[in-house]
């Protein structure tokens, strides 16, 4: 019996020991994503790729959504009618459960930025705690009864994806574009049990639907060590729009050019003072390496 509770205990801690190991938060170099109104939401270009189970993107005055779990779901992109659904708990086309929005993404207001109220008595979310990260309907609503509403804000409680409640009275259907921009929100990528900060900059409505910016961190990971320069390489301009040039080289040199998940997005050999062509990559973070072990990060604007 007492080697049974032994085991037990075993196992009980290298589960635990297992899941702290898997739970991540980016503490890394803030990256801005831009996606501007009207541009097609189904290229890589306009998307957000944070992890191989979440792709941020936006149609055309919608909701901001996860394009991978419609796609790893259904192997197509959802209508204009199915986004919403998800978002506000309508009929849908597809079969599937809405769930308040943004697929295997949750979100926590972390303090009061970006808020010219006073908050005090919410209970704010903390990166690493899934404990007040609720669908994106549900953050909406919690930002909008902060920013209209006075009284003891330690009464808001989430009912449901699409119900949250105040001071006795149910609040919903909220407006998306109203207050998000400037709030800083914590995200939790469920799937990947990762944690993060973003800020929304600009939300387009109307004539420029569809369009949205955020700032958000990275993964540390990616800063460290391995990605820490050698020798005297320089690559410049950065951040830049168009080409990279590198200085330094003192031979022609074989390069891989990594996304921040990375992924190989072109490879080749470079000469000191020649230029590569990044007019088709997407806005965010990338790895420039060498194979004498060298890399220099740097942004595509």
């Amino acid at each position: 019996m007492k080697q049974i509770y032994i085991l037990t205990l075993i196992a009980f801690f290298s589960i635990s020991a297992e899941n702290l190991k898997a739970q991540t938060i980016w503490t890394g170099a803030d990256l801005t994503f831009t996606k501007t109104g009207g541009s097609n939401w189904t290229l890589e270009a306009n998307q957000d790729r944070l992890t191989n189970n979440v792709w941020i993107t936006r149609q055309n005055s919608k909701p901001i959504y996860n394009f991978k779990w419609w796609q790893d779901n259904f192997s197509q992109d959802p209508s204009n009618s199915d986004i919403e659904a998800d978002f506000w708990n309508n009929s849908t086309i597809l079969s599937f459960t809405p769930t308040g929005g943004t697929k295997r993404v949750k979100w926590a207001l972390l303090d009061d930025t970006g808020s010219s109220v006073d908050w005090s008595g919410y209970n704010y979310g903390s990166l690493g705690n899934p404990a007040n990260f609720h669908s994106f309907n549900n953050i909406i609503q919690i930002i909008e009864i902060l920013e209209e509403d006075t009284g003891d804000f330690s009464t808001i409680s989430v009912l449901d994806d699409f119900t949250v409640s105040f001071n006795g009275t149910d609040f919903s259907s909220p407006d998306i574009g109203d207050y998000i921009v400037g709030k800083k929100f914590g995200i939790w990528l469920v799937d990947d049990d990762i944690y993060l900060t973003l800020t929304f900059n600009s939300w387009g409505s109307g004539g420029s639907g569809g369009g949205f910016s955020y700032t958000r961190s990275t993964d540390q990971s990616l800063s460290t060590s391995e990605f820490e320069l050698k020798e005297n390489i320089k690559l410049f301009p950065n951040p830049s729009i168009e080409y990279i040039q590198i200085l330094g080289l003192t031979g022609n040199e074989r390069y891989i050019l990594c996304d921040i998940l990375g992924t190989e997005i072109k490879k080749g050999f470079i000469s000191n003072n020649e230029q590569i062509d990044i007019r088709n990559f997407t806005n965010g973070l990338y790895f420039l390496k060498f194979d004498n072990g060298n890399t220099i990060k740097f942004i595509k604007e």
